[in-house]
C-alpha cells in the first residue's frame, strides 16, 4: 500500500517554510544578550578560550554555552538570512505544539471543535508579545517554551490514557535537555513534575512514573549539563560558577548562591499582585513596555478551570477530566513559581503562549457545546480578537540586513589601530563581546565597568583582570558602545580608570562599524595607557 501524505502536513510544511522566509528578511537581532553572551559564548567554547580570556562577557562568560555552540557553528558558517531561516523553521513547531495540544486537552472536555477553531487558540498564544520579541532572534527562550509545550503534548494524548513509562520518559527527557541548558527553566519542571503527579493514579503507581520521568530528565540534563560543568569543575571547583557558589565554594567564586532578582517581588503577596501591575508597566518584567493580557488571562483562569474541572470530575468520574486538572495545576504552579523565582518576563514564555487555550478550556468546562459548529468560531474569535487588537511591544533593538549574503557577525577596524596580541577590555553598561569572534585571536579580552548588578559575583574573580593589566606589556584597549547624548563614553573612561588605573582620552577613540551598530551611535575603540608602571 503506497503512503500518502496528509494534507496537514502540507500546510504544516507551508506554515514551516512561511516562517523560515519572513525571519530571513526580518531584521537582525541586536538584542543586550545577543550582543553580550549568546555570540561570545559559542565562539568561546569552539575555540577553547576559557581559560586565555577573562570574562569578556562578564558573569555570563560562563553560563553554559551548549545551545550558543550550535547557533555560532551556523553563524560562521552560513549567511546571516540562512541561520535566521533555520532557527524560524524550528520555531515555527511551537505553532502545531500549541494546536495539538489545545486539541488533546479540548478533547477532555467532550466539546468537538472544528480545526479554524483549534487553529485560532494556537496563533492566539503563538503571537503573544514576549513571542513576537523572539522572531528570528539567536536567543534561546523560545526554544525553551517549545521543549516545554511539546513535553506536556507528549504527556497528554488526546485519547487521554495514562501516559506509559515510554511517554514519561521521553517528555521528561525534553524537559532535561532544556533545564541543563538553562536552569532557570527549572520553572517548568517543577509544572512538568506537578502534572505527572496528577496523571498517575495511585501511591505505586505515581511512584513508579516518578522514577521513569526521573530517569529521563536526568539523562537530558546530563547531555547538555554534563560536558560543561566538568569544564567549569576542573577551572574553578564549581560546576555551576559563578552559580551555587554558597555550596560549591569555588576560591574565585562570589561565596553565596546568586540568581538575578531585579525583578523579583519581594514577598509572596506582592508576588501575587504582580500580574496586575506589569499588564500595563511591562518594564516590571522586562527591559522594556509591553502590553499582553495573555498571562492575566492564564493567571484568573487557572484556580477556577481547577474547581470546576475539579467538580466534573466527581460527577463523571475522575479519569475524564484528570488531563485537563493536570494541566490546570501545572500551568497554575508554574506561574506561582515563576513570579517567586525570577518574575524576568522571558523565563516564563511559556505562560504567555498557553493564555488563550487556559480561558478556552475554563469556557468549555462550563458548557462543551460552546466549542462546536459557529459558537465555537465566535467564542475563538471573541477570545483572540482582543489579544489581537491590544498586544503591543515597544521597538526593540534590531538592525537591518545590507545584503542578502551578508555575515551574521561581523567587525571592520580602523586601519592604524593594531590589536594584535593586546589585551582588550570590553566595558560600558551596553555590551560588546560578540566582537571578540571578528577580533584578533591573539588578544586577550576582558571586560570593565560593566552592570552594577552582576558585578558582585565576580568580586573574588577580578584579581585575574588586575594582575593581567599589571604584569603585562601587552598594549591595552577598551571598546564601548559611544552613545553621545547620555554622556556614556566619558562615564566609561572614567570608571575604567577608578577600576584598572587606566587611562584614556575621547578624543583618541576612533569608530568600529559592525554587523550590529544602531543609528546616530557606533562602537568605538580607545588606546589606554596604564597610570603605574608594570609591575
Amino acid at each position: 500500500m503506497r503512503y500518502r501524505l496528509s494534507s496537514s502536513w502540507l500546510y504544516w510544511g507551508l506554515w514551516v517554510t512561511g516562517l523560515a522566509v519572513f525571519s530571513a528578511f526580518y531584521s537582525r537581532d541586536a538584542a543586550y544578550d545577543v550582543v553580550h553572551y549568546h555570540l561570545h559564548n559559542g565562539w568561546s567554547a569552539l575555540n577553547g578560550r576559557l581559560d586565555h580570556d577573562l570574562a569578556p562577557a562578564e558573569m555570563h562568560s560562563f553560563l553554559n554555552p551548549t545551545y550558543n555552540i550550535a547557533v555560532f557553528w551556523l553563524v560562521e558558517h552560513l549567511p546571516g538570512r540562512v541561520v535566521a531561516a533555520l532557527l524560524g523553521a524550528i520555531q515555527s513547531l511551537l505553532l502545531p505544539a500549541l494546536y495539538y495540544l489545545s486539541r488533546n486537552l479540548i478533547a477532555r472536555t467532550t466539546a468537538k471543535p472544528s480545526t479554524a477553531f483549534l487553529l485560532i487558540i494556537a496563533l492566539a498564544g503563538f503571537f503573544a508579545a514576549p513571542h513576537i520579541d523572539l522572531f528570528a532572534s539567536l536567543r534561546n527562550d523560545w526554544l525553551f517554551s517549545l521543549l516545554f509545550i511539546t513535553s506536556l503534548l507528549i504527556l497528554l494524548p488526546k485519547d487521554g490514557a495514562v501516559p506509559g513509562w515510554k511517554r514519561l520518559m521521553g517528555a521528561s527527557f525534553l524537559l532535561g535537555l532544556a533545564f541543563g541548558a538553562k536552569l532557570t527553566n527549572g520553572v517548568y519542571v517543577i509544572a512538568f513534575i506537578t502534572a505527572v503527579l496528577v496523571l498517575l493514579p495511585g501511591m505505586k503507581t505515581r511512584a513508579k512514573g516518578v522514577a521513569f520521568a526521573a530517569i529521563g530528565g536526568t539523562l537530558g540534563t546530563i547531555l547538555t549539563l554534563a560536558p560543561w560543568s566538568l569544564t567549569l569543575w576542573e577551572a574553578f571547583q564549581n560546576p555551576l560558577f559563578p552559580l551555587f557558589d554558597g555550596i560549591f565554594q569555588s576560591p574565585e567564586g562570589p561565596g553565596e548562591n546568586f540568581r538575578d532578582q531585579r525583578y523579583a517581588p519581594e514577598t509572596f503577596g506582592d508576588a501575587l499582585i504582580l500580574p496586575f501591575q506589569f499588564l500595563f508597566d511591562g518594564r516590571l518584567v522586562y527591559e522594556f513596555h509591553f502590553f499582553d493580557l495573555r498571562f492575566l488571562m492564564a493567571y484568573l483562569s487557572m484556580p477556577v478551570l481547577l474547581i470546576i474541572a475539579g467538580f466534573r470530575a466527581r460527577q463523571a468520574g475522575l479519569n475524564i477530566h484528570r488531563h485537563i486538572v493536570a494541566f490546570a495545576l501545572a500551568a497554575l504552579v508554574l506561574m506561582l513559581t515563576w513570579l517567586t523565582m525570577f518574575s524576568i518576563q522571558r523565563y516564563g514564555l511559556a505562560i504567555w503562549m498557553l493564555g488563550p487555550l487556559c480561558l478556552t478550556l475554563l469556557c468549555l468546562c462550563f458548557s462543551p457545546r460552546l466549542g462546536e459548529a459557529r459558537a465555537g468560531t465566535l467564542l475563538a474569535a471573541l477570545i483572540a480578537l482582543p489579544l489581537v487588537l491590544t498586544t503591543y511591544l515597544d521597538e526593540v533593538w534590531r538592525v537591518p540586513w545590507r545584503s542578502m549574503g551578508e555575515k551574521y557577525v561581523w567587525v571592520e577596524t580602523p586601519k592604524m589601530v593594531n590589536l594584535e596580541d593586546s589585551i582588550i577590555i570590553f566595558s560600558g553598561k551596553w555590551p560588546s563581546a560578540f566582537m571578540a569572534s571578528e577580533l584578533p585571536d591573539s588578544a586577550i579580552f576582558t571586560h570593565a565597568a560593566g552592570e552594577t548588578w552582576s558585578q558582585p559575583v565576580l568580586k573574588n574573580y577580578r584579581h585575574r583582570i588586575v594582575s593581567l593589566i599589571e604584569n603585562s606589556d601587552r598594549p591595552i584597549f577598551m571598546i564601548v558602545l559611544d552613545m553621545p547624548r547620555t554622556g556614556n563614553l566619558d562615564k566609561t573612561l572614567n570608571q575604567v580608570q577608578v577600576e584598572y588605573g587606566l587611562i584614556g582620552a575621547a578624543d583618541n577613540c576612533q569608530a568600529l562599524n559592525t554587523s550590529f551598530d544602531p543609528k546616530d551611535v557606533n562602537w568605538v575603540v580607545c588606546p589606554m595607557n596604564r597610570s603605574n608602571p608594570i609591575k
